[in-house]
């Protein structure tokens, strides 16, 4: 997925030096360190920049790739918590094939997904992930080499309220609407904002969200 640099809402950390690496970055369900819901779907992002994004001007494509010569494996996501390392059922969305040109005018990304029903067989409790590009490992001409790793992102697992806010039924119908919509249904992600529009036809976020759906359409 391509995503231009103006339209992201989250840090850019470097990780290295500027000159020679990409910049990555990892968002939870949209934030930050965030609190997530058992039983809700969980959505993970990781965007890459062009070192040189930041200087402006054109400067030459960073290539990256793996060792089968296709980047969709070069992101992975740690997760740890105070138990130690931990493994969970992460879905990845579908990329193009082949080798990632990260332009300086563009941005990369990858994104992962847990079912509600995932989550909801989740332990509660603090975990802290970190997205990581190696790709030390690459085949391709002139790809860059080496790893890097976004800053750490705390998600605060627990339990749904009995009783929500008007701002936190809106975070859940857009969650579920972007979880939908990763997942190639599109439809159902639309019907999720209707729905959400109909109860906040003022919704400022939503109405955003039907937007994009439109343009992807």
């Amino acid at each position: 997925m391509l995503m231009r640099p103006s339209s992201l809402a989250i840090l850019f950390l470097l990780a290295g030096n500027l000159s020679a690496q990409p910049m990555i970055s990892i968002s939870v369900n949209g934030s930050g360190d965030t609190d997530a819901f058992r039983g809700r779907p969980l959505v993970i992002e990781a965007t890459l920049l062009h070192p040189d994004s930041m200087r402006g001007g054109t400067a030459a494509p960073v290539v990256l790739a793996g060792p089968d010569g296709a980047w969709a494996g070069t992101i992975s996501i740690r997760i740890t918590s105070e138990q130690g390392g931990q493994s969970w059922p992460l879905h990845a969305a579908a990329v193009p094939p082949g080798p990632l040109a990260l332009a300086s005018d563009a941005a990369g990304g990858a994104a992962w997904w847990l079912t509600p029903e995932e989550t909801a067989a989740l332990t509660a409790g603090e975990y802290e992930l970190v997205a990581v590009l190696d790709t030390t490992q690459s085949t391709a001409a002139n790809g860059w080499k080496g790893e890097a790793a976004s800053e750490t992102v705390t998600v605060r697992l627990r339990d749904e309220p009995e009783q929500l806010t008007e701002p936190e039924i809106s975070d859940k119908y857009l969650l579920s609407a972007d979880f939908e919509f990763l997942r190639g249904d599109a439809a159902r992600a639309d019907a999720l904002v209707e729905e959400l529009l109909a109860a906040q036809p003022g919704n400022i976020d939503a109405w955003s969200f039907k937007a994009d759906l439109l343009v992807d359409a």
